[in-house]
């Protein structure tokens, strides 16, 4: 395929970022199944104390587990058995998304108690990023993006509005939130906590991007990947 010729001509030079855009890669088209209905069973999050979150999606819990004896150490009960669960970490706090469902759940994991649920789309629409101490609810069907508070999930300031829906939207390591809509714009986005809204960073058109594309975030910037037309284009990572 054209798209994937151009892939490997972006990653041919070798070297330590080369490498690690083939495992972003790599991961993001996982990903890009998942949305297209090929489905991911489980994920799993690394925590500082050297355990691990995994999703147990038949029984509705997250399950710590100790990665050098491969023991289960706490099982916590999320939701009802044959679930579909995401999870994301972030300062002592699991966010998980059941996507059968659309409910979401943050634990705070200094007690291992909910501190807060809301709900959200259920199915492929419905993407949850975590940054800098914020969580943020991403509906790409009806192209709205709320942010939330990290314990309550509760609705802080204003809702960012596409105006047609998203391809696809992620946080890169600086917190910078990157999307793309369906018409092939994308744009950058950064949090304002005095005002309580996004404001926008940068926006440009893609020729080429579509409703199949995915975004790849890097330390800064991200790769997007337009599976309708066959593009691949950085941004914001000063290559």
């Amino acid at each position: 395929m054209a798209w994937w010729h151009r892939i490997r001509r972006i990653i041919s030079g070798g070297g330590r970022e080369s490498a690690s855009f083939v495992a972003a890669l790599l991961g993001v088209l996982v990903l890009a199944g998942a949305a297209l209905g090929q489905g991911i069973s489980r994920t799993q999050v690394a925590v500082s104390d050297g355990l691990t979150w995994l999703g147990d999606d038949q029984r509705g819990e997250v399950v710590q587990v100790n990665p050098m004896s491969g023991k289960p150490q706490t099982r916590l009960q999320i939701s009802g058995p044959d679930s579909q669960l995401e999870i994301a970490q972030e300062d002592g706090r699991l966010i998980v998304l059941n996507r059968r469902t659309g409910e979401i759940t943050v634990i705070d994991l200094a007690t291992l108690l909910a501190s807060g649920r809301r709900q959200a789309p259920p199915g492929a629409s419905s993407k949850v990023l975590v940054s800098n101490g914020m969580v943020f609810v991403v509906d790409r069907a009806t192209g709205t993006i709320h942010t939330a508070d990290p314990l309550t999930l509760a609705d802080v300031g204003q809702t960012w509005q596409a105006g047609q829906p998203l391809a696809d939207a992620v946080v890169d390591e600086r917190g910078v939130l990157w999307l793309v809509d369906h018409g092939g714009t994308l744009r950058s986005l950064d949090w304002s906590d005095d005002e309580e809204r996004f404001q926008e960073r940068s926006q440009r058109q893609i020729t080429g991007a579509g409703p199949r594309t995915v975004l790849v975030p890097h330390d800064q910037g991200v790769t997007l990947i337009g599976l309708d037309g066959g593009v691949v284009v950085r941004d914001g990572t000063g290559a």
